[in-house]
């Protein structure tokens, strides 16, 4: 057997995605990432869009704990790695359950349910269509700063 090369795949940030998390943060809005993918990858990832990440938690040690255990732990917690489906809504469910007010954006058939679970479920317009029907809100510009605009709209409606 002969190697010829590698194969990479390449999904960077979208420019405004810094501009954007700050602009939520000064906002007060806590941002998470909770997906089924690598955790490395992840905290490379959250790193490059300058989150912090002081710890991981991962699906397995998800599976460890009570769900009062992983609502306390999610409060601090900015990474949660390798998750499956069941876990993304039961983290998402727990956060709830602290009286938090949780938005989930995802565009996958993996992220339907947890997009359910929360208060405001956010998908994009090129999605798979079951994340578009799990929606309340489908964003149709490719610019974060729609997510920043909504929250300053929704913070002078209050």
């Amino acid at each position: 057997m002969i190697m010829i090369g590698f194969l990479a795949f390449l999904d960077p940030p979208k420019p405004t995605t810094q501009s954007a998390i700050k602009a939520l943060q000064e906002y007060g809005v806590t941002l998470k990432i909770l997906t089924g993918d690598n955790d490395k990858v992840t905290i490379s990832l959250a790193k490059h869009v300058v989150l912090e990440v002081s710890e991981v938690l991962l699906g397995s040690d998800i599976e460890e704990m009570t769900d009062e255990q992983i609502a306390i732990k999610a409060e601090n917690i900015t990474v949660f790695a390798k998750l499956s489906l069941d876990q993304k809504i039961k983290v998402v469910s727990d956060l709830r359950s602290n009286v938090n007010s949780v938005g989930y954006k995802g565009d996958g058939i993996n992220d339907a349910a947890a997009m359910k679970a929360s208060d405001l479920g956010i998908s994009v317009d090129t999605t798979v269509d079951i994340a578009k029907e799990f929606a309340d809100v489908i964003l149709l510009k490719k610019d974060l700063n729609v997510l920043k605009d909504g929250t300053s709209k929704a913070e002078k409606l209050m």
